[in-house]
């Protein structure tokens, strides 16, 4: 599953814990008005062709790593985020806890299990892990159309990644 050189052979620095924002009560109406980086923007990944959205005042990247590609969306100023790694996967068999395992034997996965992502049509493990400089991370693992995608988060991003992944299509 990790080609040579992959990400999860290299230490990255992973983004702070985001501030929560309250919403603002409007002095006139009573009601609440939104935070202005409750804003949306949506990536389109040219090749791939999935497509989610992604709150205002983060940027998204793209970067070819260890035989696969690295999208990095990350916060401008909470430094924030989370990454996606993308590459080829042949195997036949489905994802599991046990093949990961057998091609990252030191990797550390808890809390495991198998949800289904877009209306029951691709399934994907999720997981817990730990990395030396990250700390705790999100996984959610899943393989599309003989691609292998591995989205890596800090601990503290998995509320909004889950909002991230409710909305991720590929068109």
């Amino acid at each position: 599953l990790y080609p040579a050189g992959s990400p999860r052979s290299r230490k990255r620095p992973m983004p702070a814990r985001k501030k929560k924002l309250r919403r603002k009560k409007n002095a006139q109406t009573g009601g609440t008005e939104e935070p202005q980086t409750s804003r949306i923007n949506t990536y389109t990944h040219p090749d791939y062709g999935f497509v989610f959205s992604y709150p205002d005042g983060f940027r998204v990247g793209r970067f070819s790593e260890g035989g696969g590609e690295i999208v990095l969306v990350q916060g401008q100023e909470s430094k924030l985020g989370f990454q996606i790694f993308i590459v080829p996967y042949e195997e036949k068999q489905a994802l599991s806890k046990e093949l990961i395992l057998k091609s990252a034997p030191d990797m550390k996965i808890v809390n495991e299990r198998t949800i289904s992502l877009w209306d029951g049509n691709v399934e994907a493990l999720s997981f817990e892990s730990e990395n030396g400089s990250f700390g705790t991370t999100k996984e959610i693992w899943f393989v599309n159309e003989g691609t292998l995608y591995q989205i890596t988060a800090p601990i503290d991003f998995d509320g909004e990644l889950e909002k991230i992944m409710e909305i991720w299509r590929f068109i």
